[in-house]
């Protein structure tokens, strides 16, 4: 399940354009007076329908980057606030690492790929690039870069290039227009390169005392919504990085992951699973994704 924090903001930056929050969202069967709950949840498939229509209904499949309104990350819910609050930039990294996708409701995530002396080097770790609403996941992503891109003194060039995947599509002139640094469409891979200077940085208003407060309240809620635990997800990038269709057997994941096999079983086992759960639940799931792209 997935927080509609995003979802709201979505609908809202139509419905501010004359498409009504009703017809936005009739796709997935959601009430818009459901969505101002906190408590709302809404399934990663309803969320898929719902961009997917707001896309339909707009002829924009820039919205995106089109609707990036946020006035600052305090509007992002209790996630802003954590961020807002953390030390440095890098811990407000860690921080939409853990929380963001699910408490905001986003499809994606960003993991880091390779750091020197001077820059960090992201990677978009899901969805993967056959998706059809892969894109947009990456605009996703980049407007929330842009969004913690300011520091205290007001200093702003934290990325310094960003190398897609897609082709450039019609809105290419708003990329640049918001992150001015080179841009290079149809690279081998999504990645984003930000400065190393700029990434460890003090955050916009580091409060420790605060942090910790927003911090234990992310984490309460995460768990509400089921979050999955730290072995699991560590084996699930794992799995979506083996090329191929075969996935590795329990030993070559443990080598992998630096463990024992041993080791990994009990972890498994201390998370309430077992290895071969997470092989079919895996495979289960990359199934239903590749139905659901209608183009396979």
């Amino acid at each position: 399940m997935l927080g509609a924090i995003a979802v709201r903001r979505y609908v809202d930056s139509m419905a501010a354009k004359g498409y009504p929050p009703e017809l936005s969202l009739s796709a997935a069967g959601i009430e818009h007076a459901r969505l101002a709950d906190p408590d709302c949840r809404i399934t990663p498939a309803q969320y898929r329908l719902i961009v997917s229509r707001l896309i339909s209904l707009s002829g924009d499949d820039g919205i995106e980057l089109a609707s990036a309104t946020f006035r600052d990350l305090a509007d992002l819910g209790i996630v802003g606030h954590a961020s807002a609050a953390s030390r440095t930039v890098r811990d407000t990294y860690r921080v939409w690492t853990r929380f963001g996708p699910t408490l905001l409701g986003m499809m994606g995530q960003l993991q880091i790929h390779a750091e020197d002396s001077d820059s960090v080097t992201f990677g978009v770790a899901s969805p993967d690039p056959a998706d059809p609403l892969y894109r947009f996941s990456v605009e996703e992503l980049l407007t929330m870069v842009k969004k913690v891109s300011r520091t205290p003194e007001g200093y702003a060039p934290s990325i310094g290039e960003l190398s897609l995947s897609y082709a450039a599509p019609r809105h290419a002139e708003v990329y640049e227009a918001m992150f001015g640094c080179p841009i290079r469409f149809r690279a081998p891979r999504t990645t984003i390169r930000v400065w190393k200077d700029w990434f460890d940085r003090p955050a916009q208003l580091h409060d420790a005392e605060f942090s910790a407060l927003c911090l234990q309240h992310c984490e309460t809620v995460l768990q509400r919504f089921g979050y999955v635990k730290p072995m699991a997800a560590e084996l699930r990038w794992l799995f979506k990085r083996t090329p191929g269709t075969s996935l590795p057997s329990l030993e070559q994941a443990a080598a992998c992951l630096n463990l024992s096999a041993r080791t990994l079983r009990r972890r498994l086992a201390e998370e309430g699973t077992r290895y071969r759960d997470e092989i079919n639940e895996f495979r289960a799931e990359q199934a239903v994704k590749l139905l659901s792209y209608g183009t396979l």
